[in-house]
């Protein structure tokens, strides 16, 4: 299994995803939701993010990078995720 860098953060609530890298983060709202089976899944909205916290704006490389290891993060919780 691969490892997080040591820079990531992730800090999950009940209403909110607050994750990064490289010393940049972004906020994201979560809510509990259901796959094509029904079992439980945290849904991560995505389509609103667009800058990190800072004000700047996400490069297209960057936001795949932060959603691999969004997932990987997950997937080492048990937590099965889903962005939206």
């Amino acid at each position: 299994m691969a490892r997080q860098p040591a820079n990531f953060v992730f800090e999950l609530t009940d209403t909110q995803l607050r994750a990064g890298f490289g010393g940049r983060t972004a906020i994201m709202a979560v809510h509990e939701g259901e796959d094509e089976n029904g079992e439980p899944v945290l849904v991560i909205e995505i389509d609103m993010l667009e800058v990190w916290e800072d004000g700047s704006e996400i490069e297209m490389d960057d936001l795949q990078r932060l959603f691999t290891l969004i997932e990987r993060e997950c997937d080492q919780r048990g937590i099965e995720v889903e962005f939206e």
